[in-house]
């Protein structure tokens, strides 16, 4: 009876913590919530199309550059990785794909009609061609642009890509973690925000940035590392595409990547675990005019090489 006492006064205190823990952290939450929406609604513009509407970024001069982000981002994610990895030189028109922040999920949200629904917007900016940077899901749309709208279609650039890969060439994805720890983890802001404060590293790690890679990197990609875990939230407003890339990943078919004919980069790590190198050099292969930048470390969003991806990559585009 006296142990079952003692026990019950300690969970009561357990019970107590937790729940002071919760109520103290709510307001530096919806403070953090606050300034992640200012950031995420920043310079953003929204059009009316045959795809529902569509949620963008219009920035800089000079150039234009269609940038389609990968799974967990938007453009205010896209935004970040463009001025890491391609310089802010350039014009960016960075679309939040479907089911990404405010930009909607059509009947039929699949990559070829995300392709449709860049051509649609090039032409309502009435640009006649742009360079297309598609990275990690995002090279799938980025990837169909080019094939479906080769006069639209300037320059490609494809890094840390997921793509259709023939079972005979496939190499299966290494998961930081269990997907059942995606599944929950983003689709719960406050769960979200709570790992992000205790334990940065095991949000880094969802997209492949392991403890090993950021213990070897310096302050200024540690920064860039904490950006990127930051822009996935909110969570739940990107929750929604990442279910939609996840179910198209799953049912990809072959494309037609002979027909490419313009100018091609392909970047990627060889320890990239979340888009295997090898879907990568299958990319280069089969299309024509392109050339394979291989690091040798560097994970899914290359740590350690982030200033020489944005020379490799002003130099392709100019």
């Amino acid at each position: 009876m006296f142990k079952l006492k003692r026990t019950s006064k300690v969970l009561i205190v357990v019970v107590v913590l937790i729940v002071s823990a919760i109520l103290s952290s709510i307001p530096f939450y919806y403070q953090d919530m606050k300034e992640v929406k200012l950031f995420m609604e920043n310079g953003a513009n929204k059009m009316d199309s045959p795809y529902g509407t569509i949620e963008y970024l219009d920035l800089g001069e000079g150039k234009p550059i269609l940038l389609s982000h990968g799974t967990m981002g938007g453009h205010d994610h896209g935004l970040l990785m463009a001025r890491k990895l391609i310089g802010d030189v350039y014009r960016v028109i960075i679309p939040s794909r479907f089911g990404y922040l405010n930009s909607e999920m059509p009947a039929d949200p699949s990559f070829e009609k995300q392709a449709e629904s860049y051509a649609y917007l090039i032409e309502q900016l009435e640009l006649e061609e742009v360079v297309v940077a598609g990275m990690s899901a995002g090279s799938l749309p980025a990837t169909l642009f080019a094939i479906n709208h080769p006069d639209k279609t300037e320059r490609l650039i494809l890094i840390s890509s997921i793509t259709y890969v023939p079972k005979a060439l496939s190499e299966p994805q290494s998961l930081p973690v269990p997907e059942i720890v995606y599944e929950t983890v983003l689709n719960n802001d406050y769960l979200f925000w709570c790992i992000y404060k205790l334990s940065p590293t095991t949000i880094n790690s969802l997209f492949g940035a392991s403890k090993e890679l950021t213990s070897q990197i310096d302050q200024e990609e540690l920064e860039f590392v904490d950006a990127v875990s930051r822009t996935f939230l909110p969570v739940s407003k990107r929750y929604a595409g990442w279910l939609n890339d996840s179910k198209n990943i799953s049912q990809l078919n072959e494309m037609d990547l002979e027909s490419i004919d313009v100018p091609t980069r392909v970047i990627s790590a060889k320890d990239d675990n979340l888009a295997p190198h090898s879907w990568s050099e299958y990319l280069s292969g089969r299309i024509h005019g392109s050339r394979l930048v291989t690091f040798e470390s560097g994970g899914h969003v290359l740590l350690g090489h982030t200033d020489e991806v944005k020379e490799l990559c002003r130099k392709f585009i100019d």
